[in-house]
């Protein structure tokens, strides 16, 4: 595995740590909701956790399958992404312990 791969798989992680605060949050009342329309807005834990899973999945097929340039493109891209996310729900009040 990469750097690269590496970094993206650490950086969904945190993006799913911090995100189970909304799932958590919307089951007891709180402000927050989900804002993938795959999920839906009040997803179960389960349900949340198996598309973070399937999204995990999908930068891990599609990492193994592209070619260069666009695999390192790819990654880098998923990377942007994922630093938004969890700078985005850092600044919200969503850390990595609930």
């Amino acid at each position: 595995m990469d750097a690269l791969l590496t970094t993206d798989y650490l950086l969904i992680a945190a993006d799913w740590r911090q995100s189970q605060g909304i799932v958590e949050s919307c089951h007891s009342g709180g402000t927050f909701i989900e804002v993938n329309p795959l999920l839906g807005k009040c997803p179960s834990m389960a349900k949340f956790n198996l598309g973070v899973l399937a999204g995990a999945s999908t930068v891990t097929v599609l990492a193994n399958t592209l070619n260069q340039p666009y695999r390192t493109t790819f990654l880098k891209a998923v990377g942007i992404v994922e630093v938004g996310f969890v700078g985005h729900n850092w600044s919200v009040g969503l850390h990595f312990t609930h």
